[in-house]
């Protein structure tokens, strides 16, 4: 399977594969049970990391993951593909709420689209009511209450034959339609119905387990409601709350919850306490995601940011090779075609491309722990804000570098991105040409 370079960049709003179309995988026969598991297994941790990272972050780890449960489907026969079918289901739902929290409404609703049509394709009711719910979100995001209703009220039909967990997602957003409608009533109704079901979720299901992995999920609903109908000083209590709750290492859910804790105050006529928690959030926000991001990305004291461009002197700290400083060569400036070749000579397997502006190397690894080793370069490549292509084959992994913003040319950064795949793929198998 060929993954472009276009599926690595986060919140691009790119879909499946805009930049070229997927070689098909090799088939490998009857796809095994366990393969299904890993890749459903996966998808909590998505949402973990996108409560610690953010969403752009997380985007392109999950858009591999939904691509290559989308080629096991069509390898796949009987309850082994409709198990893919689910699978790739929760993938596109996640999709769809990654993107929305990204701001991309247009993407989202495509995801969402897609989510409803693999529900159908299951035959799985849960599946369908959830997929309803996801595009209710969307009109939430746009404020469009009566639409956010419309689609809650369908997935609420036939309530009895429905799970808790898809009836606690169903109330909790018909709360937010009332609450864009002015209904504080129905609001609260619809979220009490919601609390006293949340002890009962007790399914298998790998999406929208936020309302029993949070803590004071629901009251943080609540509260976004409250500040929906302007009643401050109700939201603020329910704010201060919720945050006091928070795990340490919240830092997303920290950081919304603080600017909607300032919309409490200033809807309260708490101006100054409104300027505080605006400041708390924006620190929140200027924070490394990755404790260990600065240590990596370090040169006399300069350290950058994930979802900025480091400064152009860092180098990682245990950087051996001579390291040029900003004055001579920035990160993202053509080398010379002999610094290449001296650099080349010092890596193993890695080479330049005979008719172009490109490095190259391929991995032997099988397939499933090739996928498992593209997450892993998904990090540092986020953090590098440079993504190689890719190519997955069935025993093979392939990533050619090259700088499309220096013009398709072989920079510093390429080298630096070189240092961090190395790093990855080492945990996995050794590599040969």
């Amino acid at each position: 399977m060929a993954v472009d370079r276009r599926t690595f960049l986060a919140g691009s709003g790119a879909g499946l594969l805009v930049g070229g179309k997927a070689v098909p995988v090799e088939s490998p026969g009857q796809v095994a049970g366990q393969v299904v598991d890993h890749l459903t297994g996966q998808i909590d941790s998505f949402y973990a990391a996108e409560a610690v990272y953010g969403p752009r972050a997380v985007i392109p780890s999950v858009l591999v993951q939904q691509e290559l449960t989308r080629q096991l489907v069509g390898a796949s026969r009987g309850a082994t593909r409709q198990d893919l079918l689910r699978t790739s289901a929760a993938y596109t739902g996640l999709l769809t709420w990654l993107h929305q929290d990204a701001g991309d409404f247009a993407t989202a609703a495509q995801w969402a689209n897609e989510t409803l049509e693999l529900s159908h394709r299951v035959g799985d009711a849960q599946l369908i009511r959830h997929a309803l719910v996801n595009k209710a979100m969307i009109c939430t995001d746009q404020r469009d209450g009566a639409g956010t209703l419309d689609l809650t009220g369908a997935a609420l039909a036939d309530e009895a034959v429905l799970c808790a967990k898809v009836r606690v997602q169903a109330l909790q957003q018909s709360a937010h339609g009332h609450a864009l409608l002015g209904d504080r009533t129905a609001t609260d109704t619809a979220l009490d119905q919601a609390t006293a079901l949340l002890a009962r979720v007790d399914d298998e299901y790998p999406w929208y387990n936020a309302c029993r992995r949070t803590p004071n999920y629901l009251e943080a609903q609540r509260a976004t409601c409250y500040n929906r109908l302007g009643l401050g000083t109700e939201a603020r209590t329910l704010w201060e709350q919720v945050i006091g709750a928070l795990p340490p290492g919240a830092r997303r859910d920290a950081g919304v919850y603080q600017a909607r804790l300032a919309l409490s105050y200033a809807q309260a006529g708490q101006s100054g306490e409104a300027v505080g928690a605006i400041d708390d959030a924006v620190t929140i926000a200027a924070r490394p995601a990755r404790p260990d991001y600065a240590r990596n990305f370090t040169t006399s004291g300069t350290s950058s940011r994930p979802g900025t461009t480091p400064s152009q002197d860092a180098r990682p700290s245990n950087c051996s090779r001579p390291c040029r400083r900003s004055s001579e060569m920035g990160l993202r400036d053509p080398l010379p075609a002999d610094e290449v070749a001296r650099r080349l000579a010092q890596l193993d397997g890695w080479e330049k491309a005979p008719d172009r502006e490109e490095i190259h190397k391929t991995f032997r690894l099988d397939y499933y722990t090739s996928v498992k080793a593209l997450n892993d370069v998904m990090i540092p490549a986020q953090e590098l804000q440079h993504h190689p292509d890719i190519d997955l084959r069935w025993e093979t992994l392939h990533f050619s570098l090259t700088t499309y913003t220096a013009g398709q040319k072989i920079t510093e950064l390429d080298f630096l991105l070189v240092e961090r795949i190395e790093q990855v793929l080492a945990k996995y198998t050794p590599a040969t040409d």
